[in-house]
């Protein structure tokens, strides 16, 4: 019997490749880190545009405001720490700083979840999406695998507002091709992977591939053939999608690797 080797591939390595591409084609385009380029994969881009990455040092408030200048001198800034910071930490920059004035700031949370297991609940992710959701005017894009961050990230960089993009850290299996990357992944439309009947998964992020898992092993014992879908804008939610699947199944679930409370569920 012949075992299918699934690709694994890290989403945060895709995000800095891509950006690299993304900051050879647009000038306006500059980095910032509170002190975690290493760990967020991006010193590649410190090497290669040290004029236009910023490290403030271990101060994520200070990240998002000095953000939020850069936005308002009409650079584009995307800024970078593990997403307990992002949103616990500067939630105030956050709030005040850039939803409240719609600045074209995008802050980049990594290692969302518990991917960041090894550091402890100090480095849990799990109430990010729904501190970010609660604020007016935000925005909240999580990606299933490292193609759709590259395909996401191409549009988040002409989205004139301001942006939470959720990565994880652990490397995740490849779950688009290019020709359905290219078709579907557009942000605020949420992606069909499956069509199936009765029961249907609806996951974002790094849980979606555990989706497409139980969707197969409930498949391998029961026949039953689910649908899942892939909710990579969690905001705005695409309420239409959601519609149209509730409508046509008896049983729903709802997958993320985030607290029920204010996330996905």
């Amino acid at each position: 019997m012949t075992e299918t080797k699934v690709k694994i591939q890290s989403m945060l390595q895709a995000y800095a490749e891509e950006m690299e591409l993304l900051m050879r084609e647009n000038e306006r385009l500059v980095m910032v880190t509170a002190d975690l380029s290493v760990s967020c994969k991006i010193t590649n881009l410190y090497e290669r545009f040290p004029e236009r990455c910023i490290n403030v040092g271990i101060a994520e408030q200070n990240m998002v405001s000095v953000a939020a200048g850069l936005a308002r001198e009409g650079f584009l800034p995307f800024a970078h720490t593990f997403s307990v910071f992002a949103s616990m930490r500067s939630c105030e920059q956050l709030r005040t700083d850039l939803f409240y004035t719609g600045l074209n700031v995008k802050l980049v949370g990594t290692h969302s979840g518990i991917s960041h297991s090894l550091s402890g609940s100090s480095h849990f992710a799990i109430e990010d999406m729904g501190i970010v959701r609660a604020m007016p005017q935000s925005y909240l894009v999580a990606p299933a695998d490292a193609l759709s961050t590259r395909r996401l990230l191409r549009q988040l960089v002409s989205l004139e507002r301001p942006v939470y993009l959720r990565l994880d850290r652990n490397p995740l299996p490849v779950l688009y091709t290019d020709d359905l990357a290219a078709g579907q992944l557009v942000l605020g439309r949420a992606v069909e992977l499956r069509q199936g009947k009765e029961v249907a998964f609806i996951a974002t992020g790094a849980m979606v591939h555990i989706a497409l898992a139980a969707a197969d092993l409930l498949n391998s014992r029961t026949g039953l053939v689910a649908t899942v879908v892939d909710v990579h804008t969690v905001k705005p939610l695409d309420e239409a999608m959601i519609e149209r699947v509730a409508a046509g199944h008896s049983c729903l679930f709802t997958v993320e690797e985030h607290n029920i409370t204010g996330g996905l569920g």
